[in-house]
C-alpha cells in the first residue's frame, strides 16, 4: 500500500486533470477526488497493480447496467463505452418523461410553496419509517419552529424501483420532500451523454500528449470512466440543483460534505443560478487522513471547490476543516450530529452480556473481511454471540447475503433489530471504519479495531488513547476480551469515562445553539422565510 506522500502526488495529478477539464462530467468521476475509502482506481494508480474491479462498490451492486459494464471491462474501445453511455441516457430520458407525467400534479403543488433552505439527501430504497432524514434528522422540524421552511431533495442510493420510490418520497405538505429526478430537465441525460463522449475523446488525446507516466495513466483511465452510468447519474444533480434554485430561490442550498464530486457539482449549480444562494456542506461523519479533498481542498473555480459554509460534526473535525478552508472565505460552524438519539449509558457495559457487535463500513470488501474475521473469532469463543450488522444501505442487498450466507449459524447471528437494541445487548464492538463505533462508546461498549496487514488505517477513533483496543487475529481478539472480563469493574468504568469525554467532544448532539449558528451563517438569524 502506498503511503501519504504517494497519495499527495496522485492527488496533485487528479487536481490538475480536473482543472484542465472544468466540466461537470469530469468533476463527477468517482475517483477524481481523494476521499475515504480510497477508490480501487486510485489504489491501482498508486500501486501499479490491477484492481479486481475499476468500479466502486456502489456502482458494482446497484446499477442495472453493471453486468454489461463488467463484460466490457477489459475492452478499451471508446466506441463501445460511448454506445453504452448513449443507451443509458436514452433510458434515463424515458424514465424522466414517465416520472414527470405521473407526478406532475404533486410537483406543481410543491412548486407553489416557498423554501428558505433546500437540502440534497440520499435515501435507502422506498421505505420511509418517519419524516426524520437519515442524515439531517429532524432539521426540517427544528427549522420550522424558527419559521424557516426546508425542502428535501431525495435521491435513491439503492437504485430501487423508481416509481415506488418516487411515490414514497413525495410529501406535499408539512415535511416537504421531492424525489429529485422529477426536477431533472428532459434534455439533461442526452446533453450529459454528449459532454461525456466529447470529454472522453479529449481526455484520450490528453493522455497521448502527457509525458508523466502517472498523469498519462490517470487521463487514460478518466477517458474510460467519464462514460460510466455513475457519472451520468451524479451529473444530473447539477441540473436538478439549478432547477431547484431557479424555482424556489432559497437562502441556502445544503448538501452533505464527504468529498464527492456530486457535492461540488451541486454547489457550482446553485451559484450559477443565484450568486446570493449560500452553499452549505454538512460534514456529518468522521474524517480520515486519506480525505485530502476535504483536509487540503483544491480550489480552481471556487464555486465548485468549496462551499460557503461547512457544518462540522464537532470540535475535532471543525478544527481540521477550518485550518484549510478559512483561507478561501469558508465559514466553519460546529454543528453536531442528529444521530445522538439514545441517552449516554450510566455505566460501562457488563462483560457478562457476552455479545460482540460487528460493525464494518458500508463497503463490500470491508464487510467481507470483518464478517469473516468475526466468524473465525466465534469458532474459538463459543460462549460469545457475534451479531453482524451492515450499513442500512447494504443490509438488504444481494452482496451482503452472498457474504453472510455461509457465516451465519451457531453463535453468529444477523442483526434484526435497531442499532439501539444491538447496543443494549452487547459489551464489545469489532469495527474498522464505521462511525457507529462512536455511538457504541457512548453506550459503554469496548471498541476493538481490527488491523489488516499492509492495509490503510481507517480507524475513526485512532486518537483515543484509552479504552480503545487493537487486534490483528482471532486469538488476539480473544485475549483482549479475556482481559476486559478480568478487569475490576471500577477500573473498567474509569477507562470508559475518559473515552466518553473524547467522543462527547467528537460528536456532540445538534442543539438549539447549533440551529441558531446555522441560521446566522446563512443570514437568516431573525427567523422566517427570507
Amino acid at each position: 500500500m502506498a503511503g501519504l506522500r504517494e497519495l499527495i502526488q496522485l492527488t496533485a495529478v487528479l487536481n490538475d486533470l480536473r482543472a484542465k477539464f472544468p466540466v461537470v462530467c469530469v468533476l463527477c468521476i468517482p475517483w477524481i477526488s481523494t476521499k475515504h475509502p480510497l477508490h480501487p482506481v486510485q489504489e491501482e494508480l498508486l500501486t501499479g497493480k490491477p484492481s479486481p474491479t475499476r468500479l466502486s462498490d456502489t456502482e458494482a451492486h446497484t446499477h442495472w447496467l453493471m453486468p454489461v459494464v463488467h463484460a466490457l471491462m477489459e475492452s478499451r474501445s471508446l466506441i463501445l463505452r460511448a454506445s453504452l453511455c448513449a443507451g443509458n441516457s436514452i433510458r434515463l430520458t424515458i424514465k424522466l418523461f414517465q416520472l414527470k407525467r405521473i407526478f406532475q400534479r404533486e410537483l406543481d403543488r410543491v412548486k407553489a410553496a416557498q423554501f428558505a433552505v433546500i437540502a440534497k439527501t440520499w435515501c435507502f430504497g422506498p421505505e420511509r419509517k418517519s419524516d426524520d432524514d437519515f442524515y439531517y434528522g429532524d432539521l426540517q422540524l427544528r427549522l420550522a419552529s424558527n419559521d424557516v421552511s426546508m425542502l428535501l431533495l431525495c435521491g435513491d442510493a439503492n437504485n430501487s424501483d423508481w416509481k415506488i420510490f418516487a411515490k414514497s418520497h413525495f410529501s406535499i405538505s408539512g415535511s416537504f420532500r421531492v424525489p429529485e429526478l422529477v426536477l431533472a430537465p428532459m434534455h439533461a441525460p442526452l446533453a450529459l451523454a454528449v459532454s461525456q463522449i466529447l470529454t472522453a475523446l479529449r481526455l484520450r488525446g490528453h493522455a497521448y500528449r502527457s509525458r508523466d507516466p502517472l498523469a498519462r495513466r490517470a487521463a487514460r483511465q478518466a477517458s474510460i470512466d467519464v462514460l460510466s452510468p455513475a457519472v451520468t447519474q451524479a451529473g444530473l444533480i447539477h441540473d436538478i440543483t439549478r432547477i431547484a434554485v431557479r424555482t424556489w430561490r432559497p437562502r441556502a442550498f445544503l448538501t452533505l460534505y464527504e468529498g464527492h464530486g456530486w457535492e461540488k457539482s451541486a454547489w457550482w449549480a446553485a451559484k450559477q443560478e443565484n450568486r446570493e444562494c449560500r452553499t452549505v456542506g454538512y460534514q456529518h461523519t468522521v474524517l480520515f487522513s486519506t480525505q485530502l479533498s476535504m483536509l487540503q481542498p483544491f480550489v480552481d473555480i471556487r464555486d465548485r471547490s468549496v462551499p460557503d459554509i461547512v457544518l462540522a460534526l464537532g470540535n475535532h473535525t471543525a478544527a481540521l476543516i477550518d485550518s484549510e478552508h478559512r483561507k478561501y472565505g469558508v465559514k466553519t460552524v460546529r454543528f453536531g450530529t442528529f444521530r445522538r438519539n439514545v441517552p449516554v449509558a450510566p455505566r460501562v457495559a457488563d462483560p457478562e452480556r457476552r455479545t460482540v457487535l460487528v460493525i464494518p463500513e458500508g463497503i463490500v470488501s470491508e464487510m467481507e473481511f470483518l464478517f469473516t474475521f468475526a466468524a473465525q473469532c466465534a469458532k474459538i469463543m463459543p460462549s460469545y454471540t457475534f451479531v453482524l450488522r451492515a450499513h442500512p444501505k447494504w443490509a438488504p442487498s444481494k452482496a451482503v447475503r452472498n457474504i453472510t450466507d455461509s457465516l451465519l449459524g451457531g453463535n453468529v447471528t444477523w442483526s434484526t433489530g435497531s442499532i439501539e437494541n444491538d447496543f443494549l445487548r452487547s459489551a464489545v464492538m469489532l469495527y474498522r471504519g464505521s462511525s457507529t463505533v462512536l455511538q457504541g462508546v457512548l453506550q459503554g461498549l469496548l471498541p476493538v479495531y481490527v488491523t489488516i496487514p499492509g492495509g490503510t488505517i481507517s480507524d475513526p477513533i485512532s486518537g483515543l488513547t484509552t479504552w480503545r483496543q487493537v487486534c490483528s487475529s482471532p486469538e488476539n481478539f480473544s485475549d483482549t476480551v479475556k482481559r476486559f472480563e478480568s478487569q475490576h469493574p471500577d477500573l473498567r468504568n474509569e477507562d470508559w469515562l475518559m473515552a466518553l469525554n473524547y467522543v462527547e467532544d467528537y460528536i456532540p448532539p445538534v442543539n438549539d445553539e447549533s440551529i441558531k449558528a446555522f441560521l446566522q451563517a446563512i443570514g437568516n438569524d431573525s427567523g422566517g422565510f427570507v
